[in-house]
């Protein structure tokens, strides 16, 4: 018999993360420099990541792969939702661009974190329909997030360099 999870135990890491969240906020509501080259730094890290977990733990099936394959494609939506949601701009006097997070899109994060955190336990509980294994599930996020944040990047940067030929011409 397995021991029942504390409400503690749940609640403690909501707490911790929402926290982050509003220091993060606040940070983000001011415009800050952006770099078109600096974009891939965080997805190529998130990438090797991705592919090392998944190396270690490939998927065994069709229906694990197809389970992987739709994680990655749903963070690639999200992602590029989210990208949308950034404020790029030109700045006039330096020719530099300046990104601003919107409150949508640091909402929207703050609710996919809380998502993945509400949904972990149920995808593994002996009563889920799913009865998926750790290992999958641990490995669906990863690619989540690698699509998430390929997307983002991908998408933040070709406005970018739109924004930047623009106010060249």
């Amino acid at each position: 018999m397995q021991n029942a999870q504390s409400p503690m135990s749940t609640l403690i890491p909501i707490i911790i993360v929402f926290a982050i969240f509003l220091l993060r906020a606040r940070r983000m509501a001011a415009a800050r420099p952006m770099s078109l080259a600096a974009l891939w730094i965080r997805p190529a890290i998130v990438c090797v990541i991705a592919a090392m977990f998944v190396y270690n733990a490939p998927p065994h099936g069709i229906t694990q792969g197809s389970v992987l394959l739709a994680a990655l494609a749903a963070g690639a939506v999200a992602g590029w939702y989210q990208g949308k949601l950034m404020a790029i701009a030109v700045d006039a006097e330096t020719g530099t661009l300046q990104v601003k997070a919107s409150l949508i899109a640091m909402v929207t994060f703050f609710g996919l974190i809380i998502a993945r955190m509400a949904l972990r336990p149920w995808l593994t509980s002996a009563t889920s329909p799913v009865h998926a294994y750790i290992g999958v599930v641990t490995d669906a996020f990863i690619l989540f997030f690698m699509g998430f944040a390929c997307a983002q990047a991908a998408e933040m940067f070709i406005r970018g360099r739109a924004l930047l030929s623009g106010s060249r011409a």
